[in-house]
């Protein structure tokens, strides 16, 4: 990210170009809800992980207002997020991280 000369805020450095990763951690080691932006389809993919890799999970395909509210209810504390995507268990990093 760099800063804005106007108002002093950070921007990234292309905004919807490539690959962009937001995570919103928790308070808990290993505990967060991310997003990856996917240019080619104009997706976002969800992630939550709950502490271990083997409680990974996914919901690919997913809209800006979609991840938007998921994050806003994931900051706010409410499960809303949890029933705003289908979600499923990634084991890839069940596999990686053992």
């Amino acid at each position: 990210m760099k800063p804005n000369a106007r108002d002093g805020e950070l921007e990234p450095p292309h905004p919807l170009k490539g690959t962009i990763t937001s995570s919103l951690l928790s308070g808990r080691w290993q505990t967060y809800i991310s997003t990856i932006y996917s240019p080619e389809t104009e997706t976002f993919t969800l992630d939550f992980r709950d502490g271990t890799p083997a409680l990974h999970y996914s919901a690919p395909a997913q809209t800006r207002e979609t991840v938007i509210g998921a994050f806003l209810s994931y900051l706010a504390g409410d499960n809303r997020w949890k029933t705003a995507a289908e979600w499923k268990r990634d084991t890839h990093y069940e596999l990686i991280q053992g």
